[in-house]
C-alpha cells in the first residue's frame, strides 16, 4: 500500500501538482497573465471540483475581468465547500455592493463583523476589508452628492422654462447660459 501511495503522490495528477498549479496561478496572476492563469484554473476546477481555494482564486480572476457575477457564484460555492475560508466574506460583500445587492452586502458585513471577533485574521482578510470599507464610504457619499442635487434635465427644462416666461413678457434672453 505505501508504493501505491507513493506512486499516487508522485503522479503528475495527484494533490503535488494540484499545489505546483495553484503557485504558477497566482504567479501569473501577479504577472497580470489573467487569462493564462485563468485557463489553467479552469482545467483544474475540472479535476479538482470540490477544492474551495481553487473557487476562490477563480472568483478573484472573474472579478479581476469584471465578471462579477460569476465571481460572486465562485464565491459562495467556495464557502459551501469550506465555511473556514473566512477571508472571502469582504471579497463577496464587495460584489455586492458592486453590483447593487445592498441586503446581501449587509449580510456579509455581519459575516465579517462575527470573524473579526473571533480572532485573529490574515493580513488579506483585513486588505479586504479596508477596500470594502473604502469602497462603501465612496458608495454612500456619491448616494449623498446625488439625493442633493438636481438632476441635470431638472435644470436645464427649469432655465428652459424661465426664459419662455421672460420671452413672454418681452425681456431679451442671453441664450449662451
Amino acid at each position: 500500500i505505501g508504493l501505491l501511495v507513493y506512486q499516487w503522490v508522485s503522479n503528475s495528477s495527484g494533490p503535488s501538482k494540484s499545489r505546483r498549479d495553484l503557485s504558477s496561478v497566482k504567479k501569473l496572476t501577479v504577472e497580470g497573465k489573467v487569462r493564462e492563469a485563468m485557463t489553467i484554473l479552469t482545467d483544474m476546477q475540472k479535476d479538482f471540483p470540490k477544492d474551495a481555494e481553487i473557487l476562490e482564486l477563480l472568483g478573484d480572476l472573474n472579478t479581476k475581468q469584471d465578471r462579477l457575477e460569476v465571481a460572486i457564484s465562485d464565491y459562495r460555492k467556495s464557502l459551501e465547500i469550506d465555511s473556514t475560508r473566512r477571508q472571502i466574506h469582504p471579497k463577496l460583500a464587495r460584489l455586492y455592493l458592486m453590483t447593487g445587492l445592498n441586503k446581501q452586502a449587509i449580510e456579509e458585513q455581519a459575516n465579517i463583523e462575527r470573524t473579526i471577533i473571533q480572532g485573529p485574521q490574515s493580513k488579506e482578510f483585513f486588505i479586504e476589508v479596508a477596500q470594502l470599507y473604502r469602497l462603501s464610504r465612496i458608495r454612500s457619499k456619491s448616494a449623498e452628492i446625488d439625493h442633493h442635487r438636481p438632476s441635470h434635465s431638472v435644470d436645464v427644462r427649469t432655465r428652459q422654462c424661465h426664459r419662455s416666461k421672460a420671452r413672454s413678457r418681452g425681456a431679451v434672453i442671453d441664450e449662451s447660459t
